[in-house]
């Protein structure tokens, strides 16, 4: 998320998966991309 790739996320156990669940919503809400326009206004 913050290079600002997307993924896809695979889990063989629902145990392992809810932790990166939670992971990824807490990255999620922590991170706002931005855009740089290299100096522009």
């Amino acid at each position: 998320m913050r290079e600002g790739f997307g993924f896809i996320g695979i889990e063989r156990e629902a145990e392992y998966a809810a932790i990166a669940e939670a992971r990824i919503a807490h990255h999620a809400q922590a991170f706002t991309p931005s855009l740089d326009l290299g100096g522009a206004a």
